[in-house]
Parts: C-alpha cells; structure tokens; sequence
C-alpha cells in the first residue's frame, strides 16, 4: 500500500470515527452528561501533575457538542493557585492557535463553529506551560486522538515540552485509531472511568 492509499484509508476511518463518536455524543441525556462531565472532572482533579500543576492550558467546553465539561476542574485548580491558559484561534482558516491566560470570564462563542474566544489577550508562552488538557471526540488506548480534523491542537503541540492530557469519554476510546504522522498523541488519557498513563 502506497503512502497516499494509507492516508486516504487513514482518513476515511477517522471520519468514520468523528460520525461514531459525535452520534454517542448527541444521545446524551442532560443528566447523563452533566454526571459523565463530574466524573471526568474528578478523575482529572486526581492525577498527581494536578495537585501542584503550574500553569495549565485547558479549553473551555463547547457544551452544546456535549463536549465533557471541565469547567469545575478549571474552578477547582484556580482555586488551588494554577495559571489558567485557554485556546485563541485568530483565524478559523488557519490552523494556528495560542495559550491565552484566563481571567475569570466566561469566553463568547464565535462562528461558524462555537469555538469559545477568551475575554483576555494576554498570551502565554508555550515553555511556562506545564500541562495541556487536550478535548477529544475519541481516540486509542495507546494514545492517539481523533479531533475535529482542523489540525489546530497538533499544531499547537508541536515541540511543546507539556504534559498531554486527553480528555474524552470511556464509550469513545478504542484500543487504537488510524493516526497520521503529524497526529501528536497524549501521555495520559482520562474518561469518567480511568487515568490512563501511556
């Protein structure tokens, strides 16, 4: 199999997955997501790199996408002295984004896509980042994530020294995915079930 067979094949399962994952997704019950959302958050708040964290870069969920809402989490480490960075992309076009530092406002929603824009506009540099709490839609339990398909987090961790934290619920992760070679995968998955540490 050539390389552009392999990338088709590659892409064509992973908009496989996006369609599975986002399905689960839309079936959520109010409850159940606000319950499966506490639970991520818990797990989240329980790994050690979380008790002294520095500066982390989260992201703000898009809760109408039912994205697992780490809003309390973010709470909870302000609370315990934690630098709050979150993700400011400039142009939807283009896959470029930067660690904004959070300053206690609840980001507005941006179209086409509901993308949180952060109030703030101080940056953050990325070597005084620590950890990166990365959103997924899915992924394999040896690491690899399936996004949204815009490239904007694989960019953005390119030579990033942080920690990778991959957030996504259990129903979503797989033992593997199709990866490509730009795909940056995560050093610890959490769903509302387990830490994983790859």
């Amino acid at each position: 199999m050539d390389t552009n067979t392999k990338t088709n094949t590659d892409t064509n399962g992973k908009s496989r997955l996006r369609k599975r994952f986002g399905a689960y997704r839309e079936a959520l019950t109010e409850a159940e997501y606000a319950r499966r959302s506490a639970q991520i958050a818990t797990q989240l708040l329980g790994l050690p790199e979380m008790k002294s964290p520095g500066c982390v870069h989260a992201y703000w969920p898009m809760v109408e996408r039912r994205e697992p809402d780490i809003r309390s989490a973010i709470t909870q480490l302000r609370a315990q002295g934690a630098e709050i960075a979150l993700p400011l992309t400039p142009d939807i076009r283009v896959p470029v984004m930067y660690a904004v530092r959070y300053d206690g406002r609840a980001p507005t929603p941006e179209p086409p896509w509901g993308v949180p824009r952060p109030s703030g506009c101080e940056q953050v540099a990325p070597d005084c980042i620590d950890a990166v709490i990365v959103p997924m839609l899915g992924g394999g339990r040896d690491g690899r994530r399936i996004g949204y398909g815009k490239g904007y987090y694989d960019a953005f961790l390119q030579g990033l020294r942080a920690l990778r934290i991959g957030i996504t619920y259990a129903a979503c992760l797989l033992d593997s995915v199709p990866s490509e070679p730009h795909d940056i995968p995560m050093d610890v998955l959490v769903t509302e079930q387990e830490a994983i540490r790859i």
